[in-house]
């Protein structure tokens, strides 16, 4: 379930770990009653109840990768996966 500002908004519709980001990527769907732009999102503080564990998270309309596939986030890339023989 997708929280806003503790009330449920909608719900997580896909999750994976995110190589790039180094953590996971979830898509939602916000049932919001009116237009969601950036700053609907920003104005509110969002979390996602993962089996009774409130977990913070950041909402946003933009890709999460930037031209070139480089992560948009200050911190440096995960360590690329290595297959284990």
């Amino acid at each position: 379930m997708l929280l806003a500002d503790g009330e449920p908004v909608g719900e997580v519709t896909s999750a994976a770990y995110g190589a790039a980001l180094g953590g996971i990527v979830a898509l939602a769907r916000i049932r919001a009653g009116e237009p969601i732009d950036q700053d609907w999102l920003d104005a509110r503080r969002f979390a996602i109840d993962v089996a009774g564990e409130i977990v913070p998270v950041r909402a946003s309309l933009e890709p999460l990768l930037g031209a070139g596939g480089l992560a948009q986030t200050d911190e440096p890339p995960a360590a690329p996966l290595r297959k284990i023989a």
